[in-house]
């Protein structure tokens, strides 16, 4: 949201942090992965079980479980093709932060490192042991993080 935002309204956005996007262009590997998942929604949905929930939550969250109440498929669909690529260069003098957490498997480091790499003035942080959601697991570090990058001038 983040980065459309930022592309469709740069004159109004001095600064922007992404936490654990998937990048500027949805990656190849990402649309076979969605598929899979809303297949195991569809079969969750069918069987009672939980399979994709369980799946999701220790994804975003290594070795925590929590339940999840449903939206999945609207969610995932919102998702799965986006293309911000050709925007990138209408971002002006806009500054971004982009966060990854390390063990991460839908917001990869390494394609996130790359979207980093391709606007000017970003700069990019991998946070250690943490998963989708490094604001929730390590708040103290990326409090730090995202004060230290308002702050500056």
């Amino acid at each position: 949201m983040a980065f459309r935002y930022v592309t469709l309204f740069p004159q109004d956005v001095g600064r922007i942090i992404s936490v654990a996007s998937p990048g500027l262009k949805s990656p190849a590997f990402a649309h076979e992965l969605w598929t899979r998942r809303i297949e195991q929604f569809e079969q969750d949905l069918k069987t009672g079980d939980e399979v994709l929930c369980r799946q999701t939550v220790a994804r975003w969250v290594p070795g925590e479980r929590a339940e999840d109440d449903g939206g999945y498929r609207v969610l995932v669909e919102a998702i799965r093709g986006y293309d911000y690529e050709g925007l990138v260069g209408d971002m002006g003098r806009v500054r971004m932060l982009v966060v990854a957490g390390e063990e991460d498997q839908a917001g990869r480091r390494d394609v996130l490192e790359s979207v980093a790499g391709k606007i000017e003035g970003a700069e990019f942080v991998g946070m250690e042991r943490t998963g989708h959601l490094p604001p929730m697991q390590k708040p103290g570090v990326f409090g730090g993080l995202m004060t230290r990058f308002l702050a500056e001038g």
